[in-house]
């Protein structure tokens, strides 16, 4: 008998084991296996930045969070995103949108603004928009001025070997 108890201990801890093994890796890949909401998506261009666990954010507060992204069968290139909304408060609508911004410097996240329509239902996908990141914004305001400088550099350069 002493055995059989043995037994059924080493059993009930490789349960435990691998229960709390599959626990600590979603918590790792920022899951909550015990929270609950409904999964929208929105299908963007382009999702630099985004992964799993990308916050969503309604004016500031996290809503939810990404839980993944795929490329959508037609051949078109462009990427369905998924994302849970854990918030049951938050009541969207078919004409929300959801636009990918800049948090920082180097993390992008899904921002929700709220539309007027008919209430939106799980599994629906929503309005899609993508502000520049930080970096091509910049970019785009310093190329204009990396020209004048080249066509300045050139005409300098000119001026130099007339002087000569």
């Amino acid at each position: 008998m002493p055995k059989l108890k043995r037994q059924y201990s080493i059993a009930l801890m490789v349960i435990a084991g691998i229960a709390l093994l599959i626990f600590g890796l979603n918590y790792l890949k920022g899951k909550d296996l015990f929270q609950r909401g409904d999964v929208y998506h929105a299908v963007y261009g382009d999702v630099s930045g985004i992964n799993d666990a990308t916050p969503v954010l309604y004016h500031g507060y996290k809503v939810g969070q990404v839980l993944g992204s795929d490329m959508l069968s037609d051949g078109s290139g462009r990427i369905a995103v998924s994302f849970l909304i854990h918030e049951k408060r938050l009541q969207l609508t078919k004409d929300t949108k959801a636009e990918l911004f800049s948090v920082d410097l180097f993390s992008r996240g899904v921002r929700i603004t709220l539309g007027t329509g008919a209430p939106a239902q799980s599994g629906d996908t929503l309005l899609s928009d993508a502000e520049l990141s930080l970096t091509e914004s910049v970019g785009a305001q310093i190329d204009p001025l990396k020209r004048r400088a080249e066509a300045l550099l050139a005409s300098v350069d000119s001026v130099l070997t007339a002087v000569q």
